[in-house]
């Protein structure tokens, strides 16, 4: 099927070459004619064009008019003449606008849909993308929203788009994804969205498309061939050749290096990567390497022939064993056997270096590390690799300026254009950093000056041009993001078909992911994690959560999460997604199996907690250049760790061992700790709080409570409904309510913190020492005597702390009254669709529970609200075309679910939902208001 690909009015300019006939455009013309290509061609790309061509056609006319004049300044310099068919120029150049029309006519001829046109009005006026920076973007939103709608229609629902608009497209904090909010109607639409024709055609040839003739774009990752000793007993050829093709990489994808001798032996051999699994067609390879087995960390022979005539016996198969695990070659496979055998035990993390403290998330050390004078270049690079991803930037120059010069002393190619590459990469971060202006602009001045082409055809040889040429086109990215995408996408259609049988497509995935990886981390390649490496995380989160959501039935699907999936999640993606996806994939554990007794995620969790004072005693003592990124770096981590942990299936042991290591790193950050964190605690404790042991809980309470950094009216709320459920006893000593009434039992304080009365709710309600309840009920009693205040009194009845009067509810539902009508007042300067208010919510549901008739001026002000409230008001009689099935989980108790269950009309239309759209969550809605507990 060919590829569908959108281009937009901006790139089809840019695809006008003014020197020849474009590159680009010959390629695009070569692709459409061997139907490799689709152009999608909405109505509003045509009229842009029209708009377009003329001055492009002028732009051309005045290029050759200015090229005329040149050549006439040069018969004067030169006093000759010199002569040039200006006409065939210009012919030659005007062709691509002919060239540009024909493509578009053979284009697929979009109409505008109904739904596109609905979609860009509901944007427009809520001011979201496209229409955030401005309001005149309606061709560009509909020529989008017509290809989504069409390509939603078809069974492969994916298509490129090239767009520079980042303003309308992309992602506030990273130009190069897609935006998030354009995707929400079409969850199912797979928009592969680049912001240059350079990226989009790199990407399509990454993924098999075709070349031109003597293109530059196409790369050819050709065989390797390694001069080594055949003669030489096998497990010395084995080490040799490790030797050499691990003298300056760390980590390379078994392309690179298992399609050769020792492993491929016959050129005929038909090779068939699959992943983690090495290949051989050797014979001896395979019964040598079946021999190696591991012992308390050693590896070592089964069988003593191979060390026949082999000194250093131990250090050589450690050497092999050590560098094929590390390299992902978890499995070996002879010829046409049918299974694959496992070998090796290998964990990085425990080894003992700086680059395993990082990936173990084990800061303390890595602020002090520092340039020794016998470091070599590999050690130099991994030092400026762990410093960039500190955020420690300038230091991270001044190893990869050391590297540069040790790689070309001593002297190791490859690591000398890794030194280089990673100044060039380094620019654009030592931009953001605030120190001495005039040497900051000298350096950046002078890493402008390094030649990557140049360096490249200085180092390269004919054993490492391949990998090199594979790194200097950018292919090692663009080839993993479109076949991790690719796979994702499959995974997804999966999901969604709840399919069976059995598929490799999440072997796929996470081979693709650990591979790029690896490769970037392990040869400490400075690569943009902040932007483009985030879409490869992005997607690999997604086809992991996609795959562990599919069918139960699905063979090949993930079904358990082992520690070295969880801690590349910890390490890679972002705690806001994680929680997004798992959502979205219906997911409400997460099977866990441990398998790496100290390098567990349970264990490094652990030591990450223990460890936050050191980290940041560390971080403050070191004479760093400080930036924002190291601590957005380790409250992400945090927030991954935890957000996991929320989901994780873990016994209580495990999981009490975290709740205490996290309270005591709640009670002592007391500098960085903001709304986020405490958002991540409440999420923690709603989930798995009712597992946590009573008296933990009670401290957690006191501490929530008395600090008034985690006072959270939510999170204590939570606190208190778990203690309520297992019937755990709050005990509380003299100082700690005496430290709770000075601060909470003061109406100073009260209505200046509007959440301190939700606080003073849940704490009465979880107490039962009737001489401390007896105090807040007078303190409430009196408040509310000397000023009434609505929040209050809702708080006190719905909690049972009074005994309310007539007079207080009819101040109660005045109250209410003046601050519904002036709401809907204010409504009127709102753009929201559909408008809700938790002030409001809660008022309703004391009207529920007291059965109380609202007055007509009051339900007028609540309808004109917007839909929701007509709707929550009129659940019979509602117009249900208007209504949406996830309000109901705007506001949620006994009251609101008693309401909904009563109603037949919106029992109907859930129904109908549920057969029109199975896959919808509309079904669990349904099964919480009709079939679970009261």
């Amino acid at each position: 099927m060919p590829i569908l690909l959108l281009i937009d009015t901006c790139i089809w300019k840019v695809l006008v070459s003014k020197n020849d006939y474009g590159h680009y455009l010959r390629q695009l013309e070569h692709w459409v004619e061997n139907k490799e290509v689709e152009l999608l061609i909405p109505p509003q790309l045509t009229k842009e064009w029209e708009k377009h061509r003329e001055m492009e056609t002028n732009i051309i006319k005045q290029r050759i008019n200015k090229a005329e004049k040149d050549i006439r300044s040069l018969r004067l310099l030169h006093h000759q003449d010199i002569t040039v068919n200006m006409e065939v120029a210009e012919t030659r150049l005007i062709a691509q606008i002919d060239a540009i029309d024909k493509l578009m006519a053979d284009g697929i001829q979009l109409e505008d849909n109904e739904h596109a046109i609905i979609r860009t009005y509901k944007l427009k006026v809520e001011r979201k993308p496209p229409f955030a920076a401005k309001l005149d973007s309606d061709s560009d939103a509909m020529m989008l929203f017509n290809s989504m709608c069409y390509i939603n229609t078809l069974e492969e629902k994916q298509f490129f788009f090239v767009s520079a608009n980042t303003n309308e497209f992309s992602f506030p904090e990273n130009s190069s994804q897609f935006h998030p909010e354009l995707q929400e109607e079409y969850p199912k639409v797979v928009v592969n969205y680049y912001t240059s024709q350079t990226k989009c055609f790199a990407a399509l040839q990454a993924i098999g498309l075709s070349s031109l003739p003597n293109s530059e774009v196409e790369v050819h990752i050709s065989k390797e061939v390694f001069s080594i000793n055949k003669t030489a007993p096998l497990l010395d050829q084995l080490y040799q050749y490790m030797q050499v093709v691990f003298h300056e990489w760390s980590f390379l994808p078994l392309k690179f290096f298992a399609r050769q001798y020792p492993f491929i032996v016959k050129s005929n051999t038909e090779f068939i990567p699959q992943p983690f699994i090495l290949f051989t067609d050797n014979k001896e390879v395979r019964d040598l390497l079946a021999d190696i087995t591991y012992q308390n960390g050693t590896h070592t022979l089964a069988n003593p022939k191979w060390a026949e005539g082999v000194d250093s016996v131990d250090k050589k198969v450690g050497t092999i064993a050590t560098n094929l695990a590390h390299n992902l070659a978890h499995f070996l496979r002879y010829k046409d056997d049918k299974t694959e055998r496992p070998f090796f035990s290998f964990n990085y993390l425990k080894t003992n270096t700086s680059l395993a403290a990082y990936l173990r998330f084990d800061y303390i050390d890595l602020f002090g590390i520092q340039e020794i004078s016998t470091d070599d270049a590999y050690t130099l690079l991994t030092k400026a690799y762990i410093m960039y991803e500190l955020g420690f930037f300038k230091e991270a120059v001044a190893f990869l300026q050391s590297a540069q010069i040790k790689a070309e002393h001593e002297p190791r190619r490859i690591l000398q254009y890794i030194a280089n590459y990673n100044l060039v990469k380094s620019i654009r971060f030592l931009r953001t950093l605030y120190w001495d202006n005039t040497s900051q602009e000298s350096l950046i001045k002078k890493l402008r000056k390094i030649d990557l082409s140049e360096i490249f055809s200085y180092v390269k040889t004919n054993e490492n041009e391949a990998i090199l040429q594979w790194i200097h086109s950018s292919a090692f990215y663009n080839e993993t993001l479109l076949k991790i995408h690719d796979t994702v996408t499959r995974i997804r259609k999966t999901f969604y078909a709840r399919s069976t049988g059995f598929n490799q497509d999440f072997d796929d995935l996470r081979f693709a992911f650990y591979q790029i990886s690896g490769f970037i981390t392990f040869n400490g390649l400075f690569y943009d994690q902040f932007s483009e490496f985030e879409s490869v995380s992005k997607a690999f989160l997604e086809g992991v959560l996609a795959s562990y959501g599919c069918s139960s039935d699905l063979s090949g699907k993930l079904a358990i999460f082992t520690d070295d999936l969880l801690l590349n999640l910890v390490r890679h993606c972002d705690h806001e997604n994680i929680k997004h996806l798992i959502n979205r994939y219906k997911i409400t554990e997460l099977r866990y199996l441990s398998a790496e007794e100290g390098a567990s995620f349970v264990d490094l969790f652990l030591n990450f907690l223990h460890k936050h004072d050191a980290v940041w005693s560390a971080h403050d003592t070191s004479k760093k250049v400080d930036t924002i990124h190291f601590r957005d770096t380790y409250y992400r981590v945090f927030g991954n760790f935890l957000t996991i942990t929320s989901y994780l299936e873990l016994d209580a042991a495990k999981l009490n061992n975290i709740a205490v290591a996290l309270l005591s790193f709640l009670q002592c950050d007391q500098r960085q700790m903001g709304h986020a964190v405490v958002k991540l605690v409440t999420h923690f404790m709603e989930r798995k709080g009712g597992v946590i042991a009573g008296p933990l809980l009670n401290n957690y309470l006191h501490v929530c409570v008395l600090d008034k950094r985690l006072n959270n009216e939510v999170l204590v709320h939570y606190i208190t409904e778990h203690l309520s459920e297992n019937n755990w006893e709050v005990t509380i000593s003299t100082t700690e309510f005496e430290l709770f009434r000075a601060t909470y039992l003061d109406s100073k304080y009260l209505f200046a913190n509007d959440h301190y009365i939700s606080v003073i709710s849940s704490y009465f309600s979880s107490i039962r020492n009737e001489n401390y309840r007896q105090q807040i009920r007078k303190f409430v009693t009196n408040t509310l005597d000397s000023e009434f205040n609505h929040k209050l009194f809702y708080y006190a009845t719905i909690h049972n702390i009074i005994i309310t009067t007539n007079e207080q509810h009819v101040a109660f539902h005045e109250a209410m009254r003046i601050y519904i009508l002036k709401t809907k007042d204010d409504r009127l300067r709102l753009s929201k669709s559909h408008y809700t208010n938790q002030t409001i919510d809660s008022y309703l549901n004391f009207v529920f529970k007291e059965n109380y008739d609202l007055p007509q001026e009051v339900i007028a002000a609540l309808v004109d609200l917007g839909p929701y409230y007509d709707w929550l008001l009129h659940l019979d009689t509602f117009d249900y075309v208007k209504f949406d099935y996830r309000w109901l989980y705007n506001y949620w108790t006994i009251y609101y679910r008693a309401r909904y269950k009563a109603s037949t009309a919106l029992k109907r239309c859930l129904l109908d939902i549920i057969r029109k759209q199975p896959q919808s969550n509309a079904q669990g809605v349904f099964m919480n208001i009709y079939h679970s507990g009261e």
